[in-house]
Order: structure tokens, then C-alpha cells, then sequence
């Protein structure tokens, strides 16, 4: 039997927990599974790759009664067999039901995207992850900058979040401030930088300024490697005061 058949075989058996993992973590709380290593992803899909199978045959059992699994045949074809009559008829076993399995799989992967997804907005609907720290997403900057670290919520508790950031630029270090847009991850899952609108600027010297110096254009773009310190302020509109974010 072939390694690396058994190899493509496990991986199809996890790759519902590993597409389940993906979707719960989807951007922007976390990109660092895209620098995890394989034996990283194996591990974390272990559970919810089990629950899925669980689940999956139960469906099957209950809608499709005249389908079932043969662990006899999978196990052949993970580990192989002693003689080649059991490997031949374990491949014909394959061959004959294979758009069957192929259909299950495509189900089961569906399944996991959409609970994953689902598991994601019960866990930030409840604050579950304010609660409990095992379901905390491992991204900082998503809690920091929507004011979900001080359970502030957007609408209402705030409505737009106002950014001072302190940014070295050579010799000069210049104070930018906006109202917050957007924020991109690095591959680390760390920030790489921030978008602001309403932009502008000011040297640190002359801070704050007579005038706002205004920046035009859509949005001001600040590399998270050039700024030394932000201030975050949560805004009411309709208080037009800050948020008390201690």
C-alpha cells in the first residue's frame, strides 16, 4: 500500500476539522494558520473533525439507510492488507461508490464552512470569548480597535472610533488622526497597518495645531512598523463625547 495514497486518505478524513478551523477563524480575527505547520493544523482539527464525521453519518444513516461506511475497507486502504486479493477488492470497493463518497465529502465540507461560521457568531453573539478565554480569538488588535476588549459595541455604545497615532517618518515624527476604517493582518496574524478618513496631520512640536492640517483623498493608509503609539477615542454621535473605554 502506498504511503502516500494513505497520506491523501487521512488528510480527506481531517480536512473537514481543518476547513471548520479556517472558518471560525476567518479574517479578520486570526490569519495565523496560514504560517502554522501541518502537523499544527492535524491537531487542531482532530475534534471538530471526529464531531463532523459523527454527525455526517448520523445524517447519512437516517437519510440514506442503504449507504454506509466500511471500516473493513478503510482500514485496508490506511494500513493495507497482507495479500493483494484484500488490497484489490478494497480499491474495487472504492471504485465502484466513488462519486457516492465524493458527494458525502462535499457535504460534510459544506457543513463545516457553515459551522464553523456559526460557531464564530454564537461565540461573539454571547461573548463567549469576553467570558471564557479558551474561546478568545488570538487576534489583539480585533478586540483594541472595535472596543470589544472594554465590551463596547458599535452602534451602541459608539459609533466611530477616532485615531491619534504618534508615526516616525525619518527625522520628522508627525501625529496623524482620523476616524479608524479598516485594519489588514500580516501573515503572523499581527497588524500590519491602518486605514483612517477624515485624515490629518500635525508635527509632534506643534501639537495639537491652531488648524488641522487636512490630507485629502479616501483614506490615509499608516504602516504599523512606523508608528511608535496610537490613542484610541470610542465616539457617540449622539452624545459627541468618548466612550468610557476603562
Amino acid at each position: 500500500m502506498s504511503l502516500a495514497f494513505a497520506a491523501v486518505e487521512l488528510f480527506l478524513l481531517f480536512a473537514p476539522g481543518v476547513i471548520f478551523r479556517r472558518s471560525y477563524l476567518s479574517y479578520p480575527f486570526s490569519k495565523r494558520f496560514s504560517a502554522s505547520s501541518a502537523s499544527d493544523e492535524v491537531l487542531w482539527a482532530i475534534i471538530p473533525a471526529i464531531a463532523l464525521h459523527l454527525l455526517g453519518l448520523a445524517v447519512l444513516g437516517l437519510c440514506w439507510p442503504q449507504y454506509g461506511v466500511d471500516f473493513q475497507t478503510l482500514g485496508v486502504l490506511l494500513v493495507g492488507a497482507k495479500d493483494d486479493a484484500a488490497s484489490a477488492a478494497a480499491f474495487g470497493n472504492l471504485g465502484e461508490h466513488l462519486w457516492s463518497i465524493a458527494g458525502y465529502n462535499a457535504g460534510l465540507y459544506l457543513l463545516a464552512v457553515a459551522s464553523g461560521g456559526g460557531a464564530r457568531q454564537l461565540v461573539l453573539r454571547f461573548e463567549l470569548d469576553r467570558k471564557f478565554q479558551v474561546f478568545r480569538f488570538s487576534n489583539d488588535w480585533y478586540y483594541l480597535l472595535t472596543g470589544r476588549q472594554w465590551g463596547l459595541r458599535h452602534g451602541r455604545d459608539f459609533d466611530v472610533v477616532w485615531i491619534d497615532a504618534l508615526v516616525s517618518t525619518g527625522k520628522e515624527v508627525v501625529i496623524y488622526s482620523g476616524v479608524f476604517d479598516h485594519f489588514f493582518l500580516s501573515r503572523d496574524g499581527g497588524l500590519d497597518s491602518l486605514c483612517l478618513r477624515e485624515a490629518s496631520r500635525a508635527p509632534l512640536q506643534a501639537y495639537p495645531p491652531p488648524e488641522r492640517i487636512e490630507i485629502p483623498g479616501e483614506a490615509l493608509v499608516l504602516k504599523y512598523e512606523e508608528i511608535r503609539n496610537l490613542n484610541l477615542a470610542f465616539y457617540s454621535l449622539q452624545d459627541a463625547a468618548p466612550a468610557d473605554a476603562e
